[in-house]
């Protein structure tokens, strides 16, 4: 029996290895060609032309006007113009909300409108919502406006 179990671990190790070898041989060329693809999406991450990329999202005087305006844990929706965003692979409105969401805090976000107590229209009117307002503030570039839903 002990010549049994002893050979089954002299066995064991090698073909561990060639299985590591085996596998590794297969997975890393499509690891390093995805990686490579990706590379493209995440380029100027670590530049100066990020900032400009938000900036061009939600100008920070933007977000200044809006926060000046939004109340703590207020519920606020996001409205965007239409548009491409200046990143890959993400489109406008989901970058606008995602930084809005940060840069608006602690005022909190939500998906639907009829679910807010405000409306932040970045390049867009939020009266095409349907929504009752009691007050519409415009920023004095008129790119950025919060209108309090009437309640």
């Amino acid at each position: 029996m002990a010549s049994v179990s002893s050979w089954s671990r002299r066995v064991a190790a090698p073909a561990a290895a060639i299985l590591a070898l085996v596998s590794a041989a297969i997975t890393v060329p499509h690891a390093w060609s995805w990686v490579n693809g990706q590379q493209s999406s995440f380029q100027g991450l670590a530049s100066d032309e990020l900032v400009f990329k938000y900036q061009q999202l939600l100008p920070e005087e933007a977000v200044v006007f809006a926060r000046a305006r939004l109340a703590p844990k207020e519920r606020y929706y996001v409205l965007p113009r239409p548009g491409t965003a200046p990143f890959a692979g993400v489109d406008y409105a989901t970058a606008v909300r995602t930084f809005a969401r940060y840069a608006l805090l602690p005022a909190v976000q939500v998906q639907d409108p009829h679910a807010a107590d405000a409306v932040v229209g970045v390049g867009a009117d939020p009266g095409k919502l349907g929504l009752s307002y009691a007050k519409v503030q415009w920023d004095p570039t008129g790119s950025v406006v919060v209108a309090t839903v009437k309640r």
